[in-house]
């Protein structure tokens, strides 16, 4: 007897017109009696949230919109996520006066300055909110081990075509054949 078997789902989730936050790292310290401890980021719950709360709405719509109950894919099933981060420009970027819709030509193109916004902590915002299985709110995977890969990830500034936001495109993982683990390697 032959068993259906269900068309792989890619998911897409979108949050235009919100600045994307990166998860806050931990500050270590030595605690009392002299044991190692973890003091959490300053004024991270008020800054994360509503970001988090932001991109659970956008993944819940998604979600509903492939039609399957949360979370969309498998326990144990391989995933491959694409993370778009379109993050706001500084006010120092841009020229002053009449002029200061233009940019300055000492600008930038991509988000490298030394800042919070480390493309890992984003991901990692971005993958809590998508995946809290603690909290029985998980959307898109049921543990973010399932993700075996990064494809076309990235982060620039926002501009007239890009509102800051994200763009996060979640899908199978493609199959690879027995003893052929390399999916780069080109077959004779």
């Amino acid at each position: 007897m032959s068993r259906l078997v269900e068309p792989p789902q890619i998911m897409v989730v979108s949050v235009v017109d919100h600045a994307p936050v990166p998860e806050p790292r931990g500050h270590p310290y030595i605690g009392a009696g002299g044991r190692p401890a973890i003091r959490p980021g300053q004024d991270a719950n008020r800054t994360i949230d509503p970001w988090k709360e932001a991109l659970r709405l956008q993944g819940t719509v998604a979600s509903l919109l492939t039609g399957r109950a949360r979370p969309v894919h498998d326990q144990g099933a391989p995933l491959v996520v694409s993370y778009q981060f379109w993050l706001p420009r500084p006010e120092g970027h841009f020229r002053t006066g009449i002029y200061r819709h233009l940019l300055k030509p000492t600008a930038p193109p991509y988000p490298v300055a030394v800042c919070r916004s480390d493309l890992d902590n984003l991901i990692k915002a971005a993958q809590d909110a998508l995946g809290d299985w603690k909290k029985k709110r998980s959307i898109a995977w049921h543990d973010d081990a399932q993700i075996v890969g990064y494809d076309d990830t990235w982060k620039r500034y926002a501009d007239d075509d890009h509102p800051m936001g994200v763009t996060i495109i979640i899908e199978p993982a493609p199959a690879l054949e027995p003893g052929n683990y390399d999916s780069r390697r080109q077959q004779s």
